[in-house]
């Protein structure tokens, strides 16, 4: 008797919809991805039922320790003296998180 293996797959992590069309979108678990040239952002942690984030801000995307910055919905990201709000923070409960950060700094 044989038996057919059976296949084991991830779902795909929800996506959401962006509250503004240009705006950077950061998710957990990916590497770090370029904000600006180059300035290179990594999600490193989260704490579910809280409202902060860490984000490591890194010069280039391997090889490199970066900046720690705690962030929140009222505590901005800041990069070279400039201040980039985050407009949403989604922790779903079964895994991931996803942050949507302004582009453009504040006045």
């Amino acid at each position: 008797m044989t038996t057919e293996p059976t296949s084991i797959t991830n779902p795909a992590l929800p996506e959401y919809a962006q509250t503004k069309p240009d705006s950077f979108i950061l998710k957990r678990g990916v590497p770090p991805s370029e904000f600006q040239p180059g300035v290179w952002l990594h999600l490193t942690s989260f704490k579910r039922g809280e409202t902060t984030a860490i984000i490591e801000v890194r010069p280039q995307q391997f090889e490199v320790v970066g900046e720690k910055q705690t962030v929140s919905l009222e505590q901005p990201l800041v990069i070279n003296g400039q201040k980039f709000a985050i407009l949403t923070m989604i922790f779903p409960d079964d895994r991931g998180a996803w942050l949507e950060i302004d582009t453009q700094p504040q006045p």
